[in-house]
C-alpha cells in the first residue's frame, strides 16, 4: 500500500545525504569565503498514483509521516487536475538540492586586517607597454582591506589569478571584492 515504507530507514538515508552534501561543499565554500551555515538544502518528493507515468512534486515533504504526505499529494492533485481519488499512490523519488544564496553568510575575516601585504614572490613579468618588470605576487587572503596597492602585481587564490598592470591600482574591499582602477589613458 501507499504507506508501506520504513520511515526510520528513509529518515536515516535522508540525513546521510544532507550530511554528504554539506561535507562535499564545505571546502569549496570555505575557499570562497562562505560559512557552512550558508548551505540551503531543499527537498522535493515526487509522488504519483500507482501506474501513472507522471508525478507531482512536493517541496519539503513530510515523508516521515506517510499519511500526511498522502493528504498533501491528494490536495495538490485535486488542485492541479480537478480531482483526487483514494487509489494507492507511491513515493517515486526524493531529490535534494543544495545551494548558497548570493551575498549570504560571507566570512568577512578572509582578508587581512593589516595595512600592508607581503608578496609571496616577485618574479619578472612581461607587460606589453612596459616590457619586463619585477611583479610582486600576493595571496588574496593576505590583502589589506581598503588599502590601495599600485601595480604591477598579481593576486592569486584557489580559483583565480588577477593581473594588475603597471599604472593601475588594486583595492580589496571588506566584502572580498578586488577593485581595480586602471587610471587614465589605459
Amino acid at each position: 500500500s501507499s504507506l508501506d515504507w520504513d520511515a526510520i530507514r528513509l529518515g536515516s538515508v535522508r540525513d546521510a545525504l544532507r550530511t554528504h552534501l554539506k561535507t562535499q561543499l564545505a571546502d569549496p565554500l570555505k575557499s570562497a569565503g562562505l560559512t557552512g551555515d550558508a548551505i540551503a538544502i531543499v527537498e522535493v518528493a515526487q509522488v504519483r498514483y500507482r501506474g501513472q507515468s507522471y508525478a507531482i512534486e512536493i517541496t519539503d515533504p513530510k515523508v516521515e509521516d506517510p499519511a500526511a504526505l498522502g493528504e498533501t499529494f491528494q490536495r495538490l492533485h485535486d488542485k492541479l487536475y480537478g480531482f483526487a481519488t483514494d487509489e494507492p499512490w507511491e513515493l517515486v523519488s526524493i531529490r535534494m538540492t543544495a545551494s548558497v544564496p548570493q551575498g549570504e553568510n560571507r566570512a568577512r575575516t578572509t582578508l587581512s586586517t593589516g595595512t600592508k601585504a607581503e608578496p609571496i614572490k616577485s618574479p619578472l613579468c612581461v607587460f606589453e607597454q612596459s616590457g619586463e618588470i619585477q611583479t610582486p605576487r600576493y595571496e588574496r587572503n593576505s590583502l589589506p582591506i581598503n588599502h590601495p596597492i599600485c601595480g604591477p602585481l598579481v593576486v592569486e587564490d584557489a580559483f583565480s589569478t588577477v593581473i594588475v598592470p603597471p599604472g593601475a591600482t588594486l583595492t580589496a574591499d571588506d566584502a572580498g571584492n578586488l577593485l581595480i582602477d586602471i587610471g587614465e589613458g589605459q
